[in-house]
């Protein structure tokens, strides 16, 4: 072949690191591969993988120019073709990574809201039980053990109505 598609080539150099970057990028959100164990770490992993796409932009953009004045120059040698279909099949994986990072992006923002508001109810719910606790009461009254129990199911209802809901969120969301 020409020097443009040797693996000693800059722009075979540049295909590669970039490659490499993308499919990392890629099993990053790739929870087949290896499943988030929360929503705060799918969020993490989602925001790592962001500035990992931002972080390899210029790179990227740097080969799709390299490609186009490639492209433009008008040599139609089979290691052109080559160099170009291999930036084609970079250029379609970067946008497919994308796309499922947005779409993931979107899921975990909604469900953001949902587990900080559920975290805030726990939060509320043990301070009112260690009050509880702390207090001694004289009379049944006093106690309200109805009002007690009555927050006691709310509460398991509610952690495993949240954990059902994460679970299928998790599977539907992951293809799992």
């Amino acid at each position: 072949g020409t020097p443009d598609d040797t693996p000693q080539s800059e722009l075979g150099k540049k295909i590669d690191r970039c490659t490499v970057a993308i499919v990392a990028t890629e099993e990053m959100i790739d929870f087949d591969l290896l499943p988030p164990t929360s929503v705060p770490n799918w969020d993490s992993r989602l925001k790592e993988a962001r500035a990992s796409l931002e972080q390899n932009r210029p790179l990227l953009e740097e080969i799709l120019e390299e490609g186009r004045s490639m492209a433009d120059s008008g040599r139609l040698e089979l290691s052109n073709q080559r160099t170009l279909e291999r930036i084609d099949h970079l250029n379609g994986s970067a946008r497919t990574v994308e796309s499922d990072l947005e779409d993931q992006i979107a899921q975990v923002v909604a469900l953001l809201g949902r587990y900080q508001a559920y975290k805030r109810e726990v939060a509320e719910f043990q301070k009112w039980q260690d009050d509880c606790l702390k207090r001694t009461y004289s009379t049944p009254e006093e106690c309200k053990v109805n009002k007690f129990l009555y927050y006691m199911l709310f509460f398991v209802i509610r952690k495993l109505m949240f954990e059902l809901f994460l679970q299928r969120v998790l599977h539907l969301c992951l293809g799992g």
